[in-house]
């Protein structure tokens, strides 16, 4: 019984870095490749993407969209056959990207280039029936991430560029989960967490139709979720059941990415990119509960992960259909860094495959639209969780559409 309390505190905060609650929302030109993109300054959204292509982004930009995500997950027990679904809001990811420098080629100013992003890179909602199957591992989530990243490039030469950003996030975290002592019963959790972290990256353009590029995001170590756990249970068990402080405790890991443009003819664009994410940091996540007493049925603990490097790739192309007018599509896999032993109900997470599209529009000289399209299919995955033993199978669907505004001067 004490291993299941610990658990429905403990569960839910655990798995918010896992690419289920990631939102892979950068830049719109980007989403409707497939998230390709890293080796092609398209915009300002290279800040974000690849500070070393940001230098050879065409004069200074300014972009700024957002996106609306829809997803439900579908939940299959094992044991009774019952069906549930998940009632998940619309999440709503944004990003603001800017990139200066002064137009000058000829002094050693002129090879810089300043930027900033502002995005969204965690993110979602999820909130099931309070008398499902997993309600002691979630019942209501809604978790918030906002990341600051200034940046600087300089280009080497006309073919070499290579630039720095550094990152700070803020991020909240509502949790609701039933606790297993009567059928009312519940905690509520509110956590609040900041980090920091730092990325770099290269460009190469060896030829003018090929470009090549390299990106590093940084591990952040021991992040921790600081907040309150909120008791709501029968009030002979309140002592048992103290309300009161609470930190949950993590890695977020390190990323690894290689990119590749190459301009088939004045139309056609290809991009292809690899990305390495260093998944096995997260091994475990460590849960202090400062209100812990020796007659309370909770007390810290540490909770086994078991994550392994995951790799993506990513696979898209745009065509120039008249001098206004640009399409795009994409397509791309995900493998997951989730164990399956390891996959809880709030991040149901297993491979994927993002099918996306979209297309941009040339106002004028100074302004222009970008919008895409991403339908996201999460591979069904039947586990049997190690720590809560709930056993099923999850399917989840997602839809992602974004639109973004862009300022040339």
């Amino acid at each position: 019984m004490k291993k299941l309390l610990v658990l429905s505190l403990l569960a839910s905060p655990v798995l918010v870095k896992a690419q289920a609650f990631s939102t892979g929302y950068v830049g719109e030109k980007q989403n409707g490749m497939g998230g390709a993109g890293s080796a092609l300054p398209l915009d300002a959204s290279s800040a974000g993407i690849n500070p070393g292509s940001m230098s050879f982004v065409n004069g200074n930009s300014i972009t700024i969209g957002g996106a609306a995500a829809i997803s439900n997950t579908t939940y299959l027990d094992a044991n009774n056959g019952s069906l549930a679904h998940s009632k998940n809001a619309v999440g709503t990811p944004f990003h603001a990207y800017f990139v200066y420098g002064i137009k000058d080629s000829a002094s050693l100013l002129g090879k810089f280039k300043f930027g900033i992003g502002i995005s969204t890179p965690f993110g979602g909602d999820s909130h099931w029936e309070n008398n499902w199957t997993g309600k002691y591992s979630i019942v209501d989530k809604n978790l918030k991430s906002v990341a600051i990243a200034p940046a600087v490039s300089y280009k080497i030469n006309s073919k070499l560029g290579v630039g720095l950003a550094l990152g700070y996030s803020e991020s909240t975290l509502h949790v609701e989960n039933a606790v297993p002592v009567s059928q009312t019963a519940n905690v509520v959790m509110d956590f609040k967490s900041r980090g920091m972290g730092f990325g770099g990256g290269i460009y190469y353009k060896p030829t003018e139709k090929l470009s090549l590029a390299l990106g590093y995001l940084s591990q952040v170590n021991n992040k921790s979720y600081k907040g309150t756990a909120t008791f709501t249970v029968p009030s002979l068990l309140t002592s048992t059941f103290p309300s009161g402080s609470a930190t949950t405790k993590s890695s977020v890991p390190a990323g690894l990415s290689l990119g590749a443009g190459y301009k088939v003819n004045d139309k056609l664009t290809l991009a292809l990119d690899v990305n390495y994410g260093f998944w096995k940091c997260f091994d475990s996540t460590i849960f202090i509960y400062t209100a812990a007493t020796p007659t309370s049925a909770l007390s810290s603990t540490r909770l086994p992960n078991k994550y392994k490097n995951a790799v993506s790739v990513r696979l898209g192309a745009q065509y120039k259909i008249m001098d206004k007018c640009t399409a795009r599509a994409g397509v791309s896999y995900e493998q997951t860094p989730v164990p399956s032993d390891y996959v809880y109900p709030e991040t149901p997470d297993a491979d994927r495959i993002n099918l996306t599209c979209g297309a941009s529009y040339v106002i004028n000289k100074k302004f222009s639209l970008d919008f895409s399209y991403r339908f996201v299919n999460v591979m069904k995955r039947t586990s049997t969780n190690v720590n809560s033993k709930m056993s099923g199978t999850y399917k989840t669907y997602a839809h992602v559409t974004g639109l973004s505004l862009n300022y040339n001067f």
